[in-house]
């Protein structure tokens, strides 16, 4: 049926979820959720979770986001995101997302445990390039040209898009 509720909502604008991808790999969701909260900061807020296509079966990834945009790669199902800038996140980031990582959002942090060491992003991208983050997007393999099978970095600001190249 899809529905859930397996993790917390609070009132907080923010709080709710950003973005979401299928992983055909592992057939399940993966989604982030807001970490910018005024006052109604629930526990799952700043994170990013898996979940089965029946709505059961709730893991957390990471934490220490601000407000994370998420993309799986279809072929290696690793998971990748942006985050917008803003207090403790001095510019735009590209994260390959870890099982366990922290990415150093302090609201975000895990909750009732000591302050984890944070898992460096892949790059920062300076504001004259990026100025926020709208979310990574994989172009299909054979349907974007040269762009086929890349990951893209969306910008809102500018609005622009950015070929990343991994190593």
């Amino acid at each position: 049926d899809g529905l859930s509720t397996a993790f917390t909502q609070s009132a907080d604008t923010r709080d709710f979820l950003h973005s979401a991808a299928w992983s055909k790999r592992d057939s399940r969701w993966y989604f982030s959720k807001g970490g910018q909260q005024e006052g109604g900061r629930s526990r799952h807020s700043g994170r990013v979770f898996s979940i089965a296509e029946d709505g059961s079966d709730l893991k957390e990834i990471a934490c220490g986001l601000r407000n994370a945009y998420i993309d799986v790669d279809p072929e290696s199902g690793g998971i990748y995101a942006v985050d917008q800038q803003g207090h403790w996140v001095p510019t735009t980031p590209l994260h390959r997302i870890v099982e366990g990582g922290y990415y150093g959002f302090k609201p975000a942090a895990p909750w009732g445990a000591p302050e984890p060491a944070i898992t460096p992003p892949l790059c920062w991208i300076p504001h004259a390039v990026a100025g926020s983050g709208l979310g990574p997007v994989w172009a299909d393999p054979g349907r974007f040209g040269p762009l086929s099978d890349s990951l893209i970095f969306l910008d809102f600001r500018r609005p622009g898009l950015l070929r990343t190249y991994l190593d």
